[in-house]
């Protein structure tokens, strides 16, 4: 019964759709419309990003080309930790631009995360985060930083502004 129903319902809705206006009724003014069938896509500005992330042998860094509506510090966070990778906790505390120089506060995970690699993968995920970040803003040096405080790798107190790894 059902299946009747919707049947029926279906054959009424197609009939009164086809139907034709007769000229009496709209004053011989009727015309024809044409509807599109697609609509045109509308694309947006894009803004593309490196991303620099070290080699498997952690030697030299690779780069990859992705493009975003939008670019901003937390995008930019989000790319490294796929690419480098990075811990999924690591978050931006604070960011700011002075004139070309970058100063990037990160969360206590990331302090936590270099403490565990050796002096080269300390190198390595510091350099990509660095690049990609000086170069996203055009910017000379970057000052990074862990809850405010200057980061201690135990190698290094990252208290000094960092030009671009080679």
């Amino acid at each position: 019964m059902k299946h009747l129903f919707i049947l029926c319902l279906c054959t009424l809705l197609l009939t009164a759709c086809s139907q034709k206006t007769p000229d009496s009724i709209t004053g011989g003014t009727a015309k024809a419309t044409t509807v599109p069938t697609s609509i045109p896509t509308i694309e947006a500005p894009q803004t593309k990003l490196t991303v620099f992330y070290p080699d498997e042998n952690l030697e030299s860094f690779l780069q990859a080309e992705v493009l975003f509506a939008s670019l901003d510090e937390n995008t930019i966070l989000h790319e490294l930790i796929h690419a480098v990778p990075l811990d999924h906790e690591i978050t931006v505390k604070s960011f700011s631009v002075i004139g070309t120089e970058l100063r990037l506060d990160l969360s206590r995970e990331f302090e936590e995360m270099i403490l565990s690699l050796g002096t080269s993968g300390e190198r390595m995920v510091i350099g990509s985060i660095v690049n990609t970040y000086l170069t996203a803003y055009g910017a000379n040096t970057m000052v990074l930083t862990v809850e405010g405080e200057p980061l201690n790798s135990g190698h290094i107190v990252y208290d000094f502004p960092m030009e671009f790894f080679q």
